[in-house]
């Protein structure tokens, strides 16, 4: 019994294995096709749609073979599972430790973010030139072995970025600097920040809920919230990536308070969290701290009166 159970995980983690290369190869060959295909972008009828991908892009017979694949494999993924519960079975073996559930959240993670490793370059629409530009400075100043500062008066005249810190700049710069290149710096800030934000909800959830598959929901839900992804990639809010991605380690924080042996390193650890919110959006910053108040007050009102 127990060489069958492992024999279906290996044949499932086989099949998901499977399935996540050909998304990547996907995104790189067919899905890149997409990236010239704006002016179809207001036909909102499913046939004037196709009309105009058939029109503006000319798909390849590997394009097919890649999509049949897919689909082949999510059917055998789902007839699997109808017939004999092999996904629900490997994921209880996966989330039957925190580090395996970890590491589960992490690859999936990285799969649902793998439009950051796509050719291309981040557009420079909405707010996006300005962060652009202060993440090259950066990265400029520590190749000749400076620290940058700076005022807020760039950006048309205006103080545009008075509601931003430096911290984003740092960090992307640092990784830009690195890589010998601004937009590979960009793209594995983002994807890590993004990553890491699934996996710092996940943190925080299951330590609330007491919960891996809670927390494995929680991390997934908010790695795949498309508002995460519109607001950094399309509105052009660059700093907000690494904002989302610090959230929920306050919180965790508040989380840890109620053990007398980790109180002075939760605390320690909240407010250097809480600072990197402020120093990446004090705008974002100031009412995350006024939410972790509220949230703090009323933890500690449920855990007096659980002591009761």
């Amino acid at each position: 019994m127990f060489s069958k159970r492992l024999a279906a995980n290996n044949l499932m983690a086989a099949l998901l294995c499977g399935l996540a290369s050909l998304l990547f190869l996907f995104q790189f060959t067919t899905m890149s096709k997409l990236a010239l295909f704006a002016p179809a972008a207001s036909h909102v009828t499913p046939a004037r749609f196709y009309q105009a991908l058939s029109r503006h892009i000319e798909f390849t017979a590997i394009d097919a073979i890649l999509a049949g694949c897919i689909l082949v494999l999510l059917g055998t993924i789902i007839a699997l599972e109808i017939r004999q519960r092999s996904l629900g079975n490997f994921l209880q073996y996966a989330l039957g430790n925190h580090r395996s559930a970890l590491l589960l959240l992490a690859a999936t993670s990285f799969v649902c973010v793998r439009y950051y490793f796509g050719p291309g370059e981040p557009h420079w629409a909405g707010d996006a030139p300005q962060h652009i530009t202060y993440v090259h400075l950066v990265a400029q100043s520590l190749a000749v072995g400076e620290l940058p500062y700076w005022t807020f008066s760039l950006g048309t005249g205006s103080p545009f970025l008075e509601n931003y810190g430096f911290l984003y700049f740092y960090f992307t710069g640092l990784l830009s600097f690195l890589a010998q290149d601004l937009t590979i710096g960009i793209k594995i800030s983002h994807a890590l920040c993004h990553i890491g934000s699934g996996l710092a909800m996940f943190l925080f959830s299951t330590r609330l809920c007491r919960s891996r598959r809670a927390g494995t929901v929680s991390g997934l839900g908010y790695v795949l919230c498309f508002w995460h992804l519109q607001q950094t990639m399309i509105m052009g809010r660059l700093p907000l990536a690494l904002f989302y991605a610090m959230l929920p380690l306050p919180f965790l924080a508040v989380e840890y308070l109620n053990q007398s042996n980790r109180r002075f390193t939760a605390a320690t650890g909240g407010a250097l969290a809480l600072a990197g919110l402020f120093f990446t959006h004090p705008g974002y910053g100031t009412y995350a701290g006024l939410f972790l108040g509220i949230y703090t007050v009323l933890r500690l009102w449920t855990w007096r009166k659980i002591g009761q």
